[in-house]
């Protein structure tokens, strides 16, 4: 997959995808399960925040676009009336 930062907004799982090929090479280099990475994705996308430094061992990673990436993922599930990284009581 090839993105352009530049010609569009990236949501987590793009935005991973591109600077590691799949979810399971960024799971492997952040040292954690490929489930934990799944929920990030499609649940909680502010706890990838919590390995930030393992993130940032790729060069290419730079904190406003991951940043970025995470508060896009956000805003598309608002859009879609998906509550994320809310637990319900």
């Amino acid at each position: 997959m090839n993105y352009n930062l530049r010609e569009m907004e990236m949501n987590l799982k793009m935005y991973l995808q591109h600077h590691y090929g799949s979810l399971t090479a960024c799971a492997e280099a952040i040292e954690v399960s490929r489930s934990t990475l799944h929920n990030y994705v499609t649940k909680d996308p502010e706890g990838v925040l919590r390995h930030t430094s393992r993130l940032m061992k790729n060069e290419n990673i730079k904190p406003q676009d991951l940043i970025k990436a995470v508060l896009t993922t956000q805003n598309q599930y608002e859009k879609m009336g998906t509550s994320v990284g809310k637990v319900n009581p």
